[in-house]
């Protein structure tokens, strides 16, 4: 197997794909595909505001939010399921709600929101402070229909980012 790569000035260079290489490109491309398949069927986000825990925990409390796409109301009426949430190193991401997981958006349903939390993962040495670089990636495990899991990553905007940051502040200095 191979692969054309074309380059800046319109050349192509042809290169050889060992079967490792092979392995990662149909991993890619299935992975790429499971996400297309997904976006055409519901947008997922994370609220637009998350509010500290009146509970005494100090965490950060919202939802994940699923919303059918306009064009697949009509037509792509499959249910997806929340399976699961994995924070980072220095967070914890955790489903917030009763009855646990999983949370289904079912087939005649246009949006359901997931309760979650964020908070520290209470990893408050150095070594984890100074070096973690996917602080912010939020995993999130949906399922359509049977089909199995598909890993979406979340990222949290500017002003949620600046809460957790303070939020760990807090917890580990």
């Amino acid at each position: 197997m191979e692969v054309v790569v074309r380059l800046g000035d319109n050349s192509h260079l042809r290169l050889p794909v060992d079967r490792h290489g092979s392995a990662l490109l149909r991993r890619l491309h299935d992975r790429e595909c499971a996400l297309k398949d997904l976006a055409s069927v519901a947008d997922i986000s994370l609220s637009p505001s998350f509010e500290r825990s009146e509970s005494g925990l100090d965490r950060l409390q919202g939802s994940i939010v699923l919303r059918r796409t306009p064009g697949s109301r009509a037509g792509d009426r499959r249910e997806i399921s929340v399976e699961g949430v994995f924070g980072s190193v220095l967070l914890s991401f955790t489903y917030d709600g009763e009855g646990g997981l999983p949370q289904v958006l079912e087939a005649g349903a246009g949006v359901l929101e997931v309760p979650v939390a964020l908070g520290s993962s209470n990893r408050c040495d150095p070594h984890a402070l100074g070096q973690s670089t996917q602080t912010f990636l939020l995993s999130v495990y949906l399922r359509i229909d049977d089909d199995r899991p598909r890993r979406v990553i979340l990222v949290p905007g500017r002003a949620l980012q600046r809460q957790v940051t303070a939020l760990i502040d807090r917890v580990c200095l």
